[in-house]
């Protein structure tokens, strides 16, 4: 979009000169998306490195983007995150995801909306089907 948009940018030159109007010393990351922004350097600011990780989470662009892309994207990451680090488990009788492995404020968001389902106890604690699991993520978490 913003490659496409030159009005996008200068947005997003504007939300970073507030925010560095907020602070008493340039912060790294703001000098460094100045520095994107202006020389159209994308690959940085869509790398996999932790420079690349380490700015996004001080994103200024996020004014460009209508609200319900903004929300989607927001999903998606919501959905990719519990998915890496919630594991799926082998038992002797099947893959199961156990309850205890699913982050705090989602394991009450699953087990509530997941009444109903079939669930098995192992080792005390409750262990779900993966199917289940994956639906209750694309419900949750739509794209």
């Amino acid at each position: 979009m913003m490659q496409e948009d030159p009005a996008l940018i200068a947005c997003a030159l504007s939300t970073l000169e507030r925010w560095e109007r907020m602070e008493s010393k340039p912060h790294p990351s703001f000098v460094e998306w100045r520095r994107i922004l202006l020389e159209r350097d994308w690959d940085a600011a869509l790398s996999t490195s932790e420079l690349g990780n380490q700015i996004r989470q001080s994103s200024p662009v996020g004014c460009v983007l209508p609200e319900e892309k903004r929300l989607a994207i927001m999903r998606q990451c919501r959905r990719e995150h519990l998915k890496s680090v919630v594991p799926i488990t082998q038992f002797p009788r099947g893959k199961r995801v156990l309850l205890k492995d699913i982050p705090i404020p989602y394991r009450e968001q699953f087990q509530t909306d997941t009444q109903g389902q079939t669930f098995e106890m192992i080792d005390g604690d409750l262990a779900y089907f993966p199917p289940d699991w994956e639906s209750w993520l694309r419900r949750r978490f739509p794209l």
